[in-house]
């Protein structure tokens, strides 16, 4: 089966790093939810009205493909929910973020 990433960015250069996050924070109900418009693919986690409360978006491995070079992260994290407004955070670790987002997640599920 295709994964969703895979149809909207065909030429996407980083789908290990996808897959293993998608793995680590599918059981916790995250979903890929790429979308071709978006500047790369994206995982994310709904809330009960499924609004995206956190995102994590994976960039192109190769930089001359990004939006914006420049960054130093292949990992970005996204949280919006009521208790962080808007919190962003770079990472160029898998680990790093899965500690970021669980610490995140336990958080919205204490709310």
């Amino acid at each position: 089966m295709t994964k969703q990433y895979m149809k909207e960015f065909p030429y996407f250069d980083n789908g290990t790093t996808f897959d293993t996050l998608l793995d680590q924070l599918s059981p916790m109900g995250f979903i890929d939810v790429s979308y071709k418009n978006d500047v790369s693919p994206s995982i994310a986690l709904l809330d009960k009205e499924d609004n995206q409360c956190m995102t994590v978006w994976v960039d192109y491995k190769d930089r001359a493909l990004r939006d914006w070079p420049e960054t130093i992260g292949d990992i970005f994290v996204q949280v919006d929910d009521e208790i962080v407004s808007n919190f962003n955070c770079d990472f160029t670790s898998v680990d790093d973020a899965l500690k970021f987002i669980r610490m995140h997640y336990m958080e919205l599920e204490n709310v």
